[in-house]
């Protein structure tokens, strides 16, 4: 009973763990384009 209260807390801990790194990515990826998208703004302007 015990083991299977632990390796549903590990599981729980995992699957928010990999959801928090999603969600990292996908800021990290979104700050990345916008960072292009500026980038490539000032170099149209020159």
């Amino acid at each position: 009973m015990v083991e299977g209260g632990n390796n549903y807390l590990t599981n729980n801990t995992m699957k928010t763990f990999e959801d928090y790194n999603n969600e990292m990515f996908n800021k990290m990826l979104a700050t990345d384009f916008e960072l292009n998208g500026e980038k490539q703004a000032m170099i149209n302007m020159l």
